[in-house]
């Protein structure tokens, strides 16, 4: 089974999964497939369905926008894979984060995160420890942050949080 993921998500078939998948978004899976990145990225997401984790850790190596596009339509737009319940241990490190944040100062001024920080270690390792991680955090009037992670064959998957 082909299924995508994002940091909250890992899928299994849902209304109808690969028959929802090939009547509703054809055109979509059809250029994933087409496409070497994102094909491989759907061999890797399809060999780690049952792990958030690794569902993370595909989409961090191989997505492009005809990867994001499929899983707009597969997931959000048609609803053919539907999210899966939250992993045991993954669910602890959230909560734990969870009650980090709030023993954390209640404001902490922006200009105080304005720079480049690098992810050393952190509670989630879906997102926070993969090696090389860079978060950059400006204070543009957009409140747009800006991320990047290596992937295995040397380059960097940069992503922004927000909008332009």
């Amino acid at each position: 089974m082909v299924g995508l993921g994002s940091p909250q998500v890992k899928v299994l078939p849902a209304s109808g999964g690969m028959a929802c998948i090939a009547e509703k978004c054809k055109e979509e899976l059809v250029a994933c497939v087409a496409s070497p990145t994102c094909g491989r990225g759907l061999a890797c997401a399809g060999s780690q369905a049952a792990s958030p984790t690794g569902q993370v850790r595909c989409m961090d190596l191989y997505e492009n926008e005809l990867m994001r596009r499929f899983a707009d339509c597969a997931m959000t737009e048609n609803e053919c894979l539907a999210p899966l319940p939250a992993d045991a241990t993954e669910l602890k490190s959230f909560e734990r984060a969870v009650a980090a944040v709030r023993r954390s100062p209640p404001k902490v001024p922006p200009e105080l995160l304005r720079g480049t920080w690098k992810v050393a270690l952190g509670l989630n390792p879906a997102f926070d420890c993969f090696d090389c991680q860079v978060h950059e955090f400006r204070e543009d009037g957009s409140a747009v942050f800006r991320y990047r992670v290596r992937r295995e064959d040397g380059s960097c998957w940069a992503s922004p949080i927000g909008s332009d």
